[in-house]
């Protein structure tokens, strides 16, 4: 954990939107940890709010928070199932329309086999960004702002890869978000950067591998792409990993 927390230090000093939150990776809830684990990861967190405001907090406050983020086992708080639909908390997002978490849980339905995933299944995975800062009201961040905070958001990426362990990772940014990540300072490597290779072009798969017997596969972002056959491909890329 301490690599975590010292990526988040570093973080700190990035001078990249100080109105807003850092993502700190949600992880199982602890009663549905359990192998194989699912890692996702996103582009960034857009549109993100917690209570980690940058602008207020001295670096001694901002990192014990993080820890708290870190050790609490129940961030998946801000989801719940109720009179038969899943939504965040004030009933305004709806995961199961959202192709990002509806077609990650056909993909990770097939693995484990089971036609129908428990209404929560959320909860049983580890969700994680690329980029742990995003402007709250534009979305993704700015070519300037991921150069500012690409070397913290790498060294917390795979520190949490290595701490979480997880058996399986859907990076579901596009091969060119992880590709060539880009600092002020250079080109940097993702952990698992050179494990996955290219796959044939066109299809949602673009890269895929294994590191440290983790199966990886990167894929195109799944909006206006067709479900079924998008889950299948993963699916079978996982298999042949």
């Amino acid at each position: 954990m301490n690599e975590i927390i010292k990526g988040y230090e570093e973080l700190y000093k990035c001078e990249c939107y100080k109105n807003s939150w850092p993502f700190v990776t949600i992880t199982p809830s602890q009663s549905l940890i359990s192998p194989p684990k699912l890692m996702l990861i996103g582009r960034a967190p857009n549109g993100w709010e917690e209570d980690l405001d940058l602008k207020d907090a001295c670096l001694e406050e901002y990192s014990s928070k993080i820890k708290d983020k870190i050790d609490n086992k129940d961030r998946w708080n801000w989801i719940k199932y109720e009179n038969g639909r899943l939504t965040n908390i004030n009933e305004t997002y709806y995961p199961n329309k959202s192709p990002f978490w509806s077609y990650t849980k056909m993909i990770w339905g097939k693995v484990l086999n089971e036609k129908e995933l428990k209404p929560e299944w959320m909860k049983g995975i580890i969700w994680t960004n690329l980029y742990k800062i995003s402007d709250r009201e534009t979305g993704n961040p700015t070519e300037s702002c991921k150069k500012k905070q690409a070397k913290p958001c790498v060294d917390i990426l795979n520190a949490e890869i290595e701490m979480l362990k997880p058996t399986h990772i859907i990076v579901m940014t596009g091969y060119n978000w992880i590709k060539d990540i880009k600092s002020e300072e250079g080109i940097l490597n993702l952990c698992f950067a050179d494990s996955v290779t290219p796959c044939v072009e066109g299809g949602f798969v673009e890269a895929s591998g294994r590191y440290k017997g983790i199966k990886i596969i990167v894929t195109c972002r799944p909006e206006r792409k067709a479900k079924e056959s998008f889950a299948n491909e993963c699916f079978e890329y996982f298999e042949k990993i």
